[in-house]
């Protein structure tokens, strides 16, 4: 009772909320069954992770302490655990993925939320908005909202920049050269969006139809030059300018 966060009820009225004093039908003497028991006060979280097309199956079997402590944390949101830790439980191969040596600002923080949604969303992979999960798409605001959530839009927009990417060829943006066009390259065609051994996140490789093609990236001094699967080695330098044409 001295920690940071307790529950309403342990606060308004004790234990007798959710606990029956004698005895019970259910497990800890629960008032009623645990996927019944936090519902029966949190029903916009229940009409909220129904109305989802995608569910995340601890919040829909009402398994809430999978994730959040019945009676008090330290942790906002009642949450048991640092929320990496938590997602880490059930999720190891994204465990695996956050050792790696370059991470997303989101890893590096430990927040998950910052892109997916805890209890569901109507986009795949529980993710907070809409994301373009193909290699190739054309370019539409909308489809990148998330990635727009921290990343300013001109990234991809600008042609001309000194300052909004250091990916560019003397002043042209190499990031919109790829994306906004109707055949765009999307973010995660080259990016892991979680982490990478290579710098910039890029990915070792990226699959192609039936294969994977290898992607090998390598940082210089003003600019680097990458290596994919799929066409020569392409070189860009941001202060003297690399004709790729020849």
């Amino acid at each position: 009772m001295t920690q940071n966060h307790i529950h309403a009820p342990l606060l308004k009225s004790g234990c007798s909320d959710c606990h029956d004093s004698h005895s019970g039908d259910n497990k800890l003497r629960l008032k009623k069954s645990k996927n019944e028991l936090c519902f029966s006060c949190h029903e916009e979280k229940k009409s909220e992770v129904q109305q989802y097309k995608v569910k995340h199956k601890p919040a829909f079997e009402g398994l809430c302490t999978e994730c959040h402590s019945p009676h008090y944390s330290e942790k906002k949101y009642l949450l048991s655990d640092k929320m990496d830790r938590l997602c880490y439980k059930c999720h190891k191969e994204a465990e695996k993925r956050s050792k790696r040596k370059f991470k997303h600002g989101p890893v590096v923080q430990g927040n998950c939320t910052a892109c997916h949604n805890p209890h569901g969303s109507d986009n795949a992979f529980i993710l907070r908005v809409e994301f373009p999960h193909e290699f190739y798409s054309p370019y539409e605001e909308d489809t990148y909202s998330l990635c727009f959530l921290c990343h300013v839009e001109s990234l991809v927009t600008a042609e001309q920049s000194e300052t909004i990417t250091d990916f560019r060829n003397g002043k042209t943006n190499l990031h919109r050269l790829h994306v906004k066009q109707e055949k765009g390259r999307t973010c995660r065609a080259c990016h892991d969006v979680h982490a990478s051994e290579q710098e910039g996140r890029i990915r070792d490789s990226f699959p192609y139809g039936t294969m994977d093609m290898p992607l090998e990236y390598y940082k210089t001094t003003n600019g680097g030059f990458c290596v994919p699967g799929c066409h020569k080695a392409m070189t860009y330098d941001r202060l003297n300018m690399v004709d790729n044409t020849r």
